[in-house]
């Protein structure tokens, strides 16, 4: 954990990613800096988990190469940036606001991580994610997002 809060210090998206799904799990999650805190579902329905909308043209430049980026670090199957792929999605953040497509990759990113038998906080922390993405989608999002998921599964691996 030092070496993420040392990354998450630096920017380090991967481990800002790591911290907030500790600190969910744990229950820490109201001592979460902004720039962790800006990766989960807030419990409260009514907030806003992550977009700004007043980029200037070099900040939506930065945040669509960050969404490639992670975008493609996910599709060669790091479980973390499938995560922060799916919330990507979630909040148009980089890539085109879709919460059946960013729902799909955070199952896809659970699903790595029991796969490997990765860090059993992680998926604990996913799965209340889940819990509340859930309580926020139609049953139309959720099917899409059902099958998204389902071909996501068949088409990216995990990291080994």
């Amino acid at each position: 954990m030092q070496l993420h809060q040392q990354g998450a210090r630096g920017g380090a998206e991967q481990s800002q990613i790591a911290l907030a799904l500790h600190a969910l799990a744990t229950g820490a999650e109201a001592e979460l800096a902004g720039n962790e805190r800006r990766w989960l579902i807030p419990a409260d329905a009514a907030s806003n988990p992550w977009r700004n909308d007043s980029l200037t043209r070099a900040g939506e430049l930065r945040q669509r190469w960050d969404g490639l980026s992670c975008l493609n670090e996910a599709l060669l199957g790091n479980p973390l940036m499938q995560y922060g792929i799916g919330m990507r999605f979630l909040t148009g953040n980089g890539v085109p606001r879709d919460r059946s497509i960013g729902a799909a990759w955070i199952a896809r990113s659970r699903a790595g991580f029991e796969a490997s038998g990765g860090v059993p906080v992680y998926v604990t922390a996913i799965r209340i994610v889940e819990s509340r993405l859930s309580e926020r989608m139609s049953d139309d999002e959720k099917q899409r997002a059902r099958e998204i998921a389902a071909n996501l599964s068949a088409t990216v691996t995990e990291l080994h």
